[in-house]
């Protein structure tokens, strides 16, 4: 018995609250069953008589439940019981249905880790997009943005990730990892991501963030490299980077301030992506330890915040 047969349905109906509305609006564009026919052709089910195994879309379903309100595999447990409102997105009846425990939800999420298939959602979701005409490829912005690891050596070891790297920002000492990101210029839909240590510096991703289609790319001034941007000039494009400082007590003239106010007001649309996540879902912190888990987990995030982010434009095409 689904959540739709109970009593509950026709009340929340008649007041709906903010996270059914977020929730019912993410249930109409998400492209579901494209991204529920890449998992299964990974995911392996038992064929137990007497427990059949639990459907790949309401396992896919709970794992964003997770990303937009960052929480544990135990928590989400507990606000399946908890909310009516996930109760409904989920389709399910907590006294009739069975409720995935947060050892087969940990599963799920390490069987998409293991293959990788948080990329797969993401050129899902922009295939999506860009049926809708709501990417262009022709226009570039890079950017990098840092996410802090923990310092804890609780562990047996008795050492901290060493997949992470320590870097300073503001004069005070932090443990980061880093994440580059590829966005198009007309509406800031990450397409390309990747992930370093807080060490590796920004101008050293370039190559592999561009997918060589660009005709114009817009820099930091932390990519003010002539000799990498020489080598990519070959290919006529036209590059757009702000202006830095030669020297430290040497300020920018007046119109190095005018283009680079000119050029940031363009390259905002790449912090966007940065303020869903950060902002709005509250990732501000690694969850896992090493690159990899952490990687898989921001790549679906970016996935999400893609289709967040132009949600009332799918509702207003015929696309789905």
């Amino acid at each position: 018995m689904s959540f739709k047969n109970t009593r509950y349905s026709s009340r929340i109906e008649a007041r709906p609250t903010r996270v059914y509305k977020f929730l019912e609006t993410m249930d109409k564009v998400i492209p579901w069953w494209d991204m529920v026919t890449e998992i299964n052709k990974v995911r392996k089910e038992k064929n137990n008589t007497w427990r059949p195994p639990i459907s790949t879309l309401l396992l896919i379903k709970i794992y964003c439940l997770q990303l937009w309100w960052n929480i544990s595999d135990p928590g989400v447990e507990d606000r399946i019981y908890d909310s009516i409102s996930f109760q409904r997105f989920l389709d399910i009846d907590i006294t009739s249905d069975r409720i995935p425990d947060e050892t087969t939800i940990c599963r799920f999420r390490k069987l998409l880790t293991d293959n990788w298939l948080q990329d797969k959602m993401l050129e899902i979701i922009n295939e999506k997009l860009d049926n809708a005409w709501l990417i262009c490829k022709e226009w570039t912005i890079v950017d990098a943005t840092i996410i802090e690891a923990s310092w804890s050596t609780k562990n047996k070891e008795e050492k901290r990730d060493p997949e992470m790297w320590h870097t300073r920002k503001r004069e005070k000492p932090y443990f980061w990892m880093k994440a580059h990101i590829w966005v198009d210029k007309k509406n800031g839909i990450v397409h390309t991501a990747k992930y370093t240590p807080a060490n590796i510096h920004d101008s050293q991703m370039t190559e592999e963030l561009l997918h060589w289609e660009e005709r114009e790319i817009i820099w930091d001034s932390w990519y003010a490299d002539e000799k990498k941007r020489d080598r990519l000039l070959f290919r006529e494009w036209k590059n757009l980077i702000t202006c830095r400082r030669a020297y430290r007590n040497k300020p920018l003239t007046e119109d190095d301030r005018i283009w680079n106010r000119l050029v940031s007001w363009v390259r905002m649309r790449v912090e966007r992506p940065f303020w869903v996540i950060k902002g709005l879902w509250w990732h501000t912190k690694l969850r896992y330890k090493g690159i990899l888990k952490n990687a898989m987990q921001r790549t679906m995030l970016f996935a999400l915040a893609n289709i967040y982010r132009m949600r009332n434009k799918l509702l207003n095409t015929i696309i789905f």
